[in-house]
């Protein structure tokens, strides 16, 4: 579960990136753009909202020294309203309140909550490519709460990566 949570944040987190590519300008005009980005947006979203229930579910099961990053990381995302961006404008058109559409203006002030008013800032938390170190990133958090589960209760990577071992029998 935390392997694809991580593939799911490390590629949400860079597929914008990739647009800008030099081959890819000439192709991609900027609705797709635009398309594209919100998407992985709210795909980086829904997971980091998942990492909540991952937490509320698991969090005794932590080695002790990753609970108090773990912890801080549930309250991370608590405060900039992840859920809540989740359960109202990821799975819904209407607001429950005013049983009204959901107005680009809600939006948008939801997401600036979410990115802590600054949008590289927030791709650069959860995913920084030039280094993820814990307990800096999301990525870095996941990823040494992922080791020190397999060390702590010896998890092998066989155990972890099934997928793996299917493709060495399959070739």
């Amino acid at each position: 579960m935390l392997n694809e949570f991580v593939g799911d944040l490390v590629i949400g987190s860079r597929a914008m990136g990739w647009l800008d590519a030099p081959a890819l300008q000439p192709k991609v005009d900027h609705e797709f753009k635009l398309t594209m980005h919100r998407m992985c947006v709210w795909h980086v979203i829904a997971t980091l909202s998942k990492w909540q229930e991952v937490y509320d579910c698991y969090h005794e099961v932590f080695p002790e020294d990753v609970r108090k990053a773990s912890r801080d990381l549930r309250k991370e995302l608590e405060k900039r309203g992840v859920r809540d961006f989740r359960n109202t404008v990821v799975g819904h058109i209407l607001d429950k309140k005013t049983k009204k559409p959901i107005s680009a203006t809600d939006i948008d002030k939801k997401l600036n909550k979410i990115f802590n008013d600054s949008y590289d800032g927030f791709l650069l938390w959860v995913n920084n490519p030039a280094g993820n170190v814990f307990p800096t990133t999301v990525i870095s958090i996941v990823e040494q709460i992922r080791d020190r589960l397999m060390q702590h209760y010896s998890i092998t990577p066989a155990e972890l990566f099934p997928w793996k071992q299917q493709q060495k029998i399959a070739v």
